[in-house]
């Protein structure tokens, strides 16, 4: 599977697979049918019905489709409603969410990664038959890119990757390494240098190494934290880890 690799603070590589093609086609539809929905609802039931000839109140009523894509990655950190349920998302190269400057280049570029045949339909009518075809030019970039991106990604700097639902509860942070003890005694003090967002990192890497008995990973993630912390140890890398876990924890929450 293709992936993006993130570099850390820790030399250590995240590595998120990244969206298949089809996957993101799917999204797309599933986006255009909220759209479809939402035309039909103003078309018939809502206030265009009664705007008559009045072109511009119509327009504003369909700005929201107009900028569906862009609107819903900047507000919804890189997810439209179609992305949601197919569980994939637009990231920036570092794993963030984009920028709203992304999120509108990427937009811009759909004219070329999926509606050109409709533009060429305002210079021949007869084009408007090939009209459902236009995100083929996406598709067949997709396809060629060896981080899969279209030209709005490439423009962009943008990737589209693999996400999961994150029902966040304590068990799933740093602080389920909190030891309860009374008259714990902290072993690294050292470790308060770092912020949640780098022990949460470091908790990341440390059960991805146990989970794929990755010892080749734990000993580098143990020799990098040692060197940025200027400390030593001669526990065994997954101990000393937990017991920075559990020493980051104690200070952290005093």
């Amino acid at each position: 599977m293709d992936t993006l690799k993130i570099p850390t603070f820790l030399n250590v590589e995240l590595s998120i697979p990244l969206a298949g093609t089809w996957k993101r086609y799917f999204a797309f539809t599933i986006d255009w049918m909220f759209k479809g929905a939402y035309i039909l609802l103003m078309a018939y039931w809502g206030p265009a019905r009664y705007a008559g000839d009045t072109v511009l109140p119509v327009i504003a009523l369909f700005l929201p489709v107009y900028f569906y894509s862009f609107l819903s990655e900047w507000f919804f950190r890189g997810q439209t409603p179609g992305k949601m349920l197919m569980k994939i998302k637009v990231a920036g190269p570092d794993g963030n969410p984009p920028s709203a400057a992304q999120c509108l280049v990427r937009w811009i570029f759909l004219f070329a990664d999926a509606y050109g045949t409709l533009l060429l339909a305002f210079m021949n009518s007869w084009v408007v038959v090939l009209t459902p075809f236009g995100p083929l030019v996406g598709i067949l970039r997709i396809e060629r890119s060896p981080y899969r991106q279209r030209f709005g990604d490439l423009a962009a700097g943008t990737f589209v990757v693999n996400t999961q639902d994150e029902y966040f509860t304590v068990e799933d942070t740093i602080y389920s390494y909190v030891n309860h003890k009374q008259n714990y005694v902290v072993t690294y003090p050292e470790v308060i240098r770092f912020s949640d967002k780098d022990m949460t990192l470091v908790k990341n890497l440390l059960e991805k190494s146990e989970h794929h008995y990755d010892e080749e990973l734990l000993d580098k993630l143990s020799k990098r934290i040692k060197e940025l912390l200027e400390i030593s140890s001669e526990e065994p890398d997954s101990v000393f880890l937990r017991k920075l876990l559990n020493d980051y924890n104690h200070l952290a929450l005093k």
